[in-house]
């Protein structure tokens, strides 16, 4: 089902085996987006959609090319936006729950509709990625309205449904450390957010 998999990455960095006083498991939650996303956004190119606005991942599942010219402009904040407020579930986390989940929501002119699992793990990540679009689809629709702004188009291209991947990754710190004789400091390529500023 999934191809080339480009999407956006969550991962948690734990460690359950050192000493009794540092026994603890150490989560950190991250959106990880790639220099590629960096890049893509300089260069006008998506990074989860291809030029046809297939999902890149699936490619059975496609937005329009108006959708897809706003989504481009609009995609590093709304990918942001998401990120920082997913959780990696301790049920999943424990259990070593790792994989893919496609979510798709519809965008109206004022609001996020029909937010919906197209590929589920369980284990409670499904919940928490669900949760959190549902409590950024304010934001997710300005940025929509203000990409469609800037441009002073009508109709109001950016209707319809959109897609999004999310990797849930466990990163094991003690087997990191050892692969690379040192300590792994995971970077959150997030671009800033300079409209929403909390």
């Amino acid at each position: 089902m999934f191809q080339n998999a480009q999407h956006f990455h969550i991962a948690t960095v734990g460690n359950n085996s050192m000493t009794k006083e540092s026994n603890m498991r150490y989560s950190i939650v991250l959106g990880l987006l790639t220099l590629l996303l960096t890049f893509n956004q300089i260069n006008g190119q998506s990074y989860i959609y291809n030029i046809k606005g297939q999902l890149i991942i699936d490619t059975t599942l496609t937005i329009n090319q108006e959708q897809l010219e706003i989504w481009r402009l609009a995609e590093s904040n709304i990918l942001a936006l998401i990120s920082l407020n997913i959780d990696y579930s301790n049920m999943a986390r424990e259990s070593g729950i790792t994989g893919v989940i496609i979510v798709g929501f519809d965008c109206d002119a004022m609001d996020l509709n029909n937010i919906r699992l197209i590929n589920g793990l369980g284990g409670g990540l499904d919940k928490n990625l669900i949760e959190g679009i549902e409590k950024m689809s304010e934001k997710i629709v300005f940025e929509f309205r203000h990409i469609q702004g800037l441009k002073k188009r009508e109709p109001i291209n950016y209707l319809g449904t959109y897609y999004i991947p999310f990797d849930f990754s466990l990163i094991d710190l003690k087997e990191e450390m050892k692969k690379k004789n040192a300590i792994p400091i995971i970077d959150s390529k997030i671009p800033s957010i300079g409209r929403w500023i909390e």
